[in-house]
């Protein structure tokens, strides 16, 4: 019905979570923010979690499957695995950068955004990357859901938060402009239909590529959105800035607690 309902889960006590994504119906990943910075695994859809990672800051990270995946580091590190997150190799540092945010659209194909509004480009599974023109000074998070889209929501500094868009690889960019919307999040299932999150629980979603949203809303409007991944047109998670997981069942439009 095009989204009724957001409902909380607590995977374990005294945890703060600060990221979450399933890549299917059964396998999640949570990133921890406390009790020594790690990463956590579930196998099915929830009901049970597993520490997989500790001890380390994790900025960002995609798995495109199950096995596969990235993450970067505070440090710049770029690290990935083969086995569902057990072990994890080095691919990448750039010391210039300070990740914000990392999205891949398939295996080869990824984009970095750092924190001043740089990006990054892979097309070879992350193993180089290369420059690419992002049109905005100031970081953001990404989400590439296709090779030839890109989708890029930014802060500014005077209250202006810029949505930018790329249908040619990051080669030119349109924009569309939000005030005092402070973006924290944003997450495209494909070119169309997509999610972005803010302060004070804003969460805004088009199925047109940006160019009309739809204001929805959760419970907790005092509280802002910290991250937010939906696997497919209905299913999605969020996190807001108290570390309280929410999942969807219709898309996100409204709010409930159990």
């Amino acid at each position: 019905d095009g989204g009724t309902s957001w409902l909380t889960f607590n995977p374990a006590v005294a945890l703060r979570y600060s990221d979450v994504s399933f890549v299917n119906s059964d396998t999640g990943f949570l990133i921890v923010s406390n009790l020594n910075n790690g990463m956590y695994r579930t196998l099915n859809k929830g009901v049970s979690w597993t520490r997989i990672l500790s001890n380390i800051n994790i900025r960002s990270y995609h798995f495109i499957n199950p096995h596969l995946g990235y993450l970067a580091e505070v440090n710049g590190n770029i690290n990935r695995t083969t086995d569902g997150g057990m072990s994890w190799t080095f691919v990448f540092n750039n010391h210039n950068l300070v990740p914000v945010s990392i999205s891949f659209a398939d295996e080869d194909h990824g984009i970095l955004v750092d924190t001043e509004g740089r990006g990054l480009s892979t097309t070879d599974g992350g193993s180089h990357w290369t420059d690419i023109f992002l049109a905005t000074g100031y970081g953001g998070k990404v989400s590439y859901p296709a090779v030839n889209s890109i989708f890029v929501a930014s802060n500014s500094r005077d209250d202006i938060d810029v949505l930018r868009k790329s249908t040619d690889n990051a080669q030119s960019w349109t924009s569309e402009y939000f005030y005092f919307s402070r973006f924290t999040d944003i997450f495209f299932l494909n070119a169309n239909t997509g999610t972005v999150a803010g302060n004070q629980s804003l969460l805004m979603r088009t199925t047109d590529g940006g160019e009309n949203w739809i204001r929805q809303s959760i419970s907790d409007s005092f509280f802002s959105v910290n991250a937010l991944f939906f696997l497919n047109v209905n299913t999605g998670w969020l996190i807001n800035s108290e570390g309280i997981v929410y999942k969807t069942y219709d898309g996100g439009g409204g709010s409930s607690k159990f």
